[in-house]
């Protein structure tokens, strides 16, 4: 009685464990976490805007640059430099090409002023 209890309860464990290790190796479908669109602070929007922004002026100013200057520049911007220093390091800009970046440099620098103006009037 004694031999057919230890066998018997051998026989548990084995089927225990076998199953246990099959559930192992089953993976448990889990969905994935959902994400909640964390709230955005005003200083958060407006630092995305003004990101907008300069993206924006940046790819304007770089349709007007032939493809050696655009190399240059994408070089420069690379390096570090920011917009400006970058446009520095160009060589042979026409006049016309600086009339035209600086308008659009003048303009990006205005709405990000208007940005920061309407953010303290608040």
């Amino acid at each position: 009685m004694v031999k057919l209890n230890i066998i018997s309860l051998v026989a548990i464990a084995l089927a225990a464990t076998s199953s246990f290790s099959l559930a192992q190796d089953i993976p448990i479908p889990v969905p994935p976490p959902q994400r909640r669109p964390q709230p955005s602070t005003p200083l958060q929007q407006q630092r995305l805007q003004v990101e907008q922004i300069q993206s924006e002026a940046e790819a304007e100013i770089e349709k007007l640059l032939t493809s050696e200057q655009q190399t240059q520049y994408r070089q420069a911007r690379r390096s570090g430099n920011n917009i400006l220093d970058s446009l520095d390091t160009i060589e042979s800009l026409s006049d016309n090409q600086k009339t035209k970046i600086n308008r659009i440099v003048r303009t990006a620098s205005e709405r990000i002023l208007n940005l920061t103006r309407r953010r303290e009037s608040r």
